[in-house]
């Protein structure tokens, strides 16, 4: 079952860090084309048409994988709920599809670009990933999302040329997204079989869903509103600065957080089957690789922000160094609280705990947006995101400190922030004076001192994961 995990890991982390790599292609090129004002105008338009897609989607994504990995040794009970969450899910986008046209035609600033934001809303409409992980074959959704990848990134490499082709650029983005979620439904009826559902099956899952799509308005009232409120607030050349920053750090970001999409069906299947020392030891592994990771990347990306920005947007993005140095901690926080969140409170049902935590943090955020951008602009939206999310993360270690080790966990972690100060202060005032190859001597140089570091301390204190990472057996 080790090698199993270890094979969804790997596979998820796969996609992950093709993820993080399309844009290292294509952001340096899309800045250089249309420019912070381009960029800032497929925000504006992308995070409301997003809005829209969150209440197609509802917290469907967490509820349909728990829910499927509950059931997937069942057949006719797996085809039960995967249908009847299917059609619910389906009926949500219809209704919601007719809702956003109206928004386009009647109070759109730009309606063009607006109807091809809508078919990121069609592409909800048939998202079944939630069944794919929920069965944890993350092969198949790597290979899918892989190949849609690398063709949208070759085909904006082709087509987009100009600061007018916003519009092109959407319709790939949206296009290639709505591509990715059909593509898998060809192969779908190896794994499960639809069944026509009874109205009180479909609307059964309504009132869970309900609850888990509170925490998706709060993520995205974190993620997505403040960019809204920077868009409509201020000027969308400081939008295309924040959105190019907080982009830098997520994508790396994500190669962490990418263990919780993995782990939630685990860890579920595991504690219905009444398996506890094995979730302990699976959460405890978790935390320690986390971070090990996440302050390896805050530290190393702050670091090398004022050679790499330069580099990878090009002219007229200068402001975006700094405004990393305010989010480089929300990296810490929101790992974290992924870890907390897929292997402690949705797999014990504690939904409502989480909604609570993710509330208050994203009631937070619009309130120190609404008073900071005015006078700091971008950089108060990034103080205020960077502020709500360590909120959340502490929230949720009060409300599970009775069933999580949480001491343990920050003294685990302090060695790995001792690191991370050291190796970025050990590469801060290198200079070759040729901006791309001071660029690769620090990335270079803080590779090696977090490693060497990182890895004595993992050998004397942690051998157990020391053995499983380099798969060696223990001496009896």
């Amino acid at each position: 079952m080790e090698s199993n995990l270890k094979k969804n890991y790997f596979f998820n982390l796969f996609y992950k860090i093709v993820t993080l790599l399309t844009p290292l292609i294509t952001a340096p090129f899309i800045s250089r084309v249309l420019g912070s004002g381009g960029i800032g105008e497929y925000s504006y338009t992308f995070s409301i048409a997003h809005f829209f897609l969150i209440f197609a989607a509802l917290g469907v994504s967490d509820y349909g994988s728990r829910s499927i990995a509950r059931v997937k040794d069942d057949e006719e009970e797996k085809n039960k709920v995967f249908s009847e969450i299917f059609v619910m899910q389906f009926s949500l986008g219809i209704i919601l599809v007719a809702l956003y046209l109206g928004y386009s035609f009647i109070f759109a600033e730009d309606r063009n670009l607006s109807l091809i934001q809508g078919m990121n809303l069609l592409a909800t409409m048939f998202d079944i990933t939630w069944f794919l992980f929920g069965m944890e074959l993350f092969v198949v959704t790597t290979i899918r999302n892989v190949i849609i990848k690398l063709l949208g990134v070759a085909a904006i490499l082709v087509f987009v040329r100009t600061e007018n082709d916003v519009w092109l650029y959407a319709v790939i983005m949206a296009g290639s997204t709505l591509a990715g979620q059909l593509s898998v439904w060809p192969i779908l009826g190896k794994y499960v079989k639809f069944r026509k559902p009874s109205v009180k099956g479909v609307f059964s899952h309504l009132k869970p869903n309900l609850i888990l799509f509170l925490p998706v308005i709060a993520n995205n009232l974190l993620g997505y509103f403040d960019k809204v409120m920077i868009g409509s607030m201020i000027a969308k050349t400081e939008l295309g600065w924040y959105d190019n920053a907080e982009k830098m750090l997520s994508m790396p970001n994500s190669l962490v957080t990418a263990l919780g999409a993995v782990m939630l069906p685990r860890v579920t299947n595991s504690i219905a089957r009444g398996k506890a020392k094995e979730v302990k030891k699976m959460t405890d592994m978790s935390m320690l690789f986390t971070s090990f990771m996440v302050l390896a990347l805050a530290f190393g990306i702050a670091a090398v922000a004022k050679e790499f920005t330069p580099i990878f947007f090009g002219e007229g993005f200068d402001p975006v160094t700094p405004m990393i140095y305010i989010l480089a901690p929300y990296m810490v926080s929101v790992s974290w609280a992924s870890v907390l969140k897929t292997q402690c409170l949705l797999p014990n049902n504690k939904d409502k705990t989480f909604v609570a935590c993710l509330i208050a943090g994203a009631v937070l955020n619009v309130v120190m947006n609404y008073f900071l951008i005015p006078v700091w602009g971008a950089f108060g939206a990034a103080a205020a995101t960077t502020i709500a999310e360590t909120l959340i993360c502490v929230l949720e270690v009060i409300a599970l400190r009775r069933m999580i080790d949480y001491k343990k966990y920050i003294l685990d972690a302090l060695p790995f922030l001792l690191f991370g100060a050291l190796m970025a202060l050990g590469i801060w005032f290198i200079d070759t004076g040729n901006m791309f190859v001071t660029l690769f001597v620090k990335m270079a140089v803080g590779a090696v001192i977090y490693l060497v570091l990182s890895g004595i301390y993992i050998y004397k204190f942690h051998n157990e994961a020391f053995r499983i990472i380099f798969k060696k057996k223990k001496r009896n």
